[in-house]
């Protein structure tokens, strides 16, 4: 009997963290604290649109046009290539992980099919700097 409940609870457990996974996989447009778009970058491809791959893999999408900017200074460059990681509500995005590069950890606030909300490591107690997503 003991030995049937915790095949029970150890299926119901792998259940929800499957389908946690499958419902971050898609593509997210990014949407600002007003409720409005981010800057479009090409034809339906916004500025931040994150995608989310099911092999792990993710892309952001950047701005392209500052690859010809001839300004100095800090800019967001085209779109970014990385893996995905989700371990309970924790998603951590590592962009360019074959140099070992970047990475950021974030709390998932709230997943639904057509919502996604994650607040980043750096801001767990201040919910003004959550980041919404939108699926596409």
């Amino acid at each position: 009997m003991l030995k049937q409940f915790f095949l029970f609870l150890v299926s119901i457990i792998s259940f929800g963290l499957v389908n946690g996974q499958s419902n971050l996989v898609g593509s997210w447009r990014r949407l600002q604290p007003n409720g409005g778009l981010e800057e479009q970058v090409q034809p339906g491809l916004y500025l931040g649109d994150l995608i989310i791959r099911s092999d792990s893999t993710l892309q952001i999408a950047g701005d392209s046009t500052s690859n010809r900017s001839d300004l100095p200074g800090w800019h967001v460059g085209d779109r970014y290539n990385g893996r995905w990681e989700l371990h309970s509500r924790q998603l951590t995005l590592r962009l360019f992980p074959e140099d070992e590069g970047m990475f950021q950890t974030y709390t998932t606030v709230k997943l639904t099919k057509k919502r996604l909300v994650l607040r980043s490591s750096f801001n767990l107690d201040n919910s003004k700097f959550d980041i919404t997503y939108e699926r596409r």
